[in-house]
C-alpha cells in the first residue's frame, strides 16, 4: 500500500474539522427542538414565527448535508478511489 500523500492528509484534516462543525450544528439543532426553544415570542406574527422556524430547520438540514459531504470525502480519501489500476488489471477488465 502506498504512503498517504500530503494532499490526502490535508483532505482528512479538512474533513475532520468540517465533521466536527457539522456535528456541533446538528447537536445544537436537536437540542433546540428537544428543549422547545425554537425562535418565538408573543409579539411575533404567525408569518414571522413560521419564517423563524423554517430558518432553524434549514440550518439543521444544511448541517446534515455537509455532514454527509465530509463523510464521503473521508471515505474517498481512505479507500483511495482515485488510485490508478495496474496495467494487468486494466487489460483483464478490457477482455471481459
Amino acid at each position: 500500500m502506498a504512503r498517504p500523500t500530503r494532499s490526502r492528509w490535508l483532505a482528512v484534516a479538512v474533513s475532520l474539522v468540517g465533521l466536527s462543525v457539522c456535528v456541533a450544528g446538528i447537536v445544537a439543532f436537536v437540542l433546540e427542538v428537544m428543549q422547545n426553544t425554537l425562535p418565538w415570542s408573543p409579539s411575533q406574527s404567525i408569518r414571522d414565527h413560521y419564517l423563524a422556524v423554517g430558518q432553524s430547520y434549514s440550518e439543521g438540514f444544511l448541517s446534515g448535508f455537509f455532514l454527509c459531504l465530509f463523510l464521503m470525502l473521508v471515505a474517498v480519501v481512505v479507500t483511495g478511489v482515485d488510485r490508478p489500476q495496474p496495467q494487468r488489471e486494466r487489460s483483464r477488465h478490457q477482455r471481459s
